[in-house]
């Protein structure tokens, strides 16, 4: 059986922006398999990773983890789209609940631990990142429940958008 290594580093507080990048190409140059970054109270992962991903050519970038009460279903979605994108398809997708002190105290919602969020955000975060087309519907455990547009369920909705459009009324 082979074995993957993975790195992970915690930059929350003292690490600089240079030095996570400084150990990621090195990890990138000896084959690391990837390199994983956390999201927590200080910094959020997303924007740490475009830069590594700019500057490495082979490593798979990771959130460990982003918790899915820290931005909407479809911004997520978009964060990690464009990760991929810019990385060339090296992304993984690190998705949690977190904890109730960090979703309470730092972004400001009530904790309600629950796999359909989770189950919905990753259904969101798939259908998106396909290219398919999505509809708001309010429906849900979370405020943007996603459906394919085209279902009868779309057709009631008021807006429909698409990765690739505008949105339309």
């Amino acid at each position: 059986m082979t074995r993957k290594l993975s790195v992970g580093i915690t930059w929350q507080f003292d690490m600089k922006r240079e030095d996570a990048i400084s150990l990621a190409k090195i990890a990138d140059e000896t084959g690391i398999d990837s390199f994983w970054v956390p999201e927590g109270w200080a910094r959020d992962a997303f924007s740490l990773l475009i830069s590594i991903a700019e500057k490495t050519e082979r490593i798979k970038l990771a959130t460990g983890i982003v918790n899915a009460y820290s931005r909407t279903p479809g911004a997520l979605a978009q964060h990690f789209a464009t990760l991929d994108e810019w990385s060339g398809g090296r992304a993984i997708i690190g998705l949690g609940a977190s904890s109730a002190n960090v979703v309470e105290q730092f972004h400001g919602v009530p904790f309600q631990p629950s796999l359909a969020r989770l189950r919905e955000t990753v259904e969101v975060i798939n259908m998106l990142m396909r290219g398919e087309n999505s509809c708001t519907t309010g429906s849900g455990s979370i405020s943007t429940r996603v459906s394919h547009c085209g279902s009868s369920q779309c057709a009631t909705t008021s807006r429909c958008t698409s990765p690739r459009s505008t949105p339309r009324a």
